[in-house]
């Protein structure tokens, strides 16, 4: 009865391990300088910037200079910035290929 119980806690919890995990879809890039922020994003990467003054814009990127990072309707300088993500692309995630889904 004992074993059992602890089988199943241990399956529990390595599933759950499994499931963090498995949902990270963004890295935070370093934003510090513009070299880090140049090489750390790509032109069509999704992105949500924050600024020194918590403003958040998040957009996917057009274009990108040495001054700032573009997008539709959308430029952050480096300066301005102090943290920067890079999430999954939308066209990557596919509809029902969701943590469940792959289970089931």
């Amino acid at each position: 009865m004992f074993a059992f119980r602890r089988v199943l806690i241990a399956i529990s919890i390595a599933l759950s391990l499994f499931a963090v995990g498995g949902c990270a879809s963004k890295k935070t890039i370093d934003a510090t300088s513009a070299e880090s922020v140049i090489s750390g994003v790509n032109k069509g990467d999704n992105v949500r910037i924050t600024t020194r003054n918590d403003v958040v814009h998040k957009f996917v990127v057009t274009k990108i200079t040495n001054k700032a990072l573009y997008g539709e309707n959308e430029r952050v300088v480096y300066e301005d910035m102090s943290k920067v993500e890079v999430l999954k692309k939308e066209k990557d995630k596919k509809e029902g290929e969701g943590f469940w889904s792959k289970l089931f």
